[in-house]
């Protein structure tokens, strides 16, 4: 990515395959963990692509889904395990936490509580949790959605987050959404899937802002 646009490029050949020519500058971009999609920040908007075939298209480039929201640009994002859910940091301070696929009846959640940018997002290991709101261990399944997120602000705060079970838990709404695509059309009411409760806060006091941050998701 340059500026506005994207280049697909066949690394092994060093061909490059596709251009792509986005309306405003992208700031983030990033594979879902398959790589059938791809997310791309720019502006207030998050927008998810699918993926072009490695061989020349007449149209390679398909717009999945565009979200808003966000009341100022969107600066980070991450893939849940499954790539069936993103997380988009702004300099609005609050986190979001998008469906790649429609869900009817949910309300993306919006975090808060950084008190400046968000520089980095990231959904940490799903599975099992403990009576304290901690993984006992990485997910069973692919198809598991994240329990834990972590999100730090250019201020060098570190929030640690989990997910309360609610009337519908995560993982019964993860199999809606998986049932609904079987199908091919919308799944069920979810709201009632729980709520993200902020269970943990670190601070890193350092004499210049923090720019960017990287998490190692294997070791946590």
């Amino acid at each position: 990515l340059t500026g506005g646009r994207a280049l697909l490029i066949n690394y092994k050949q060093k061909v490059v395959l596709h251009h792509l020519k986005f309306k405003s500058p992208v700031v983030a971009a990033k594979f879902s963990p398959d790589g059938a999609f791809f997310a791309v920040a720019m502006g207030k908007l998050l927008q998810v692509w699918q993926t072009p075939a490695l061989v020349k298209e007449f149209s390679p480039f398909q717009l999945h889904r565009t979200y808003g929201g966000c009341h100022d640009d969107v600066t980070c994002l991450d893939w849940s395990h499954n790539g069936r859910w993103l997380l988009a940091g702004s300099k609005d301070l609050t986190i979001r936490i998008f469906s790649r696929e429609t869900v009817e009846g949910y309300n993306p959640p919006t975090l808060a509580g950084h008190r400046d940018t968000v520089v980095g997002v990231f959904f940490g290991e799903g599975g099992v949790m403990n009576a304290e709101g901690a993984p006992l261990g990485p997910p069973a399944t692919l198809t598991e959605p994240p329990h834990v997120l972590y999100t730090v602000s250019r201020d060098g705060a570190l929030f640690h987050w989990t997910l309360e079970p609610g009337v519908l838990d995560a993982l019964a709404m993860e199999r809606a959404v998986e049932k609904g695509e079987k199908k091919g059309r919308q799944v069920g009411n979810a709201r009632g899937a729980g709520h993200w409760k902020l269970a943990e806060k670190h601070f890193f006091h350092q004499s210049a802002p923090l720019t960017a941050a990287a998490y190692h998701k294997d070791t946590s």
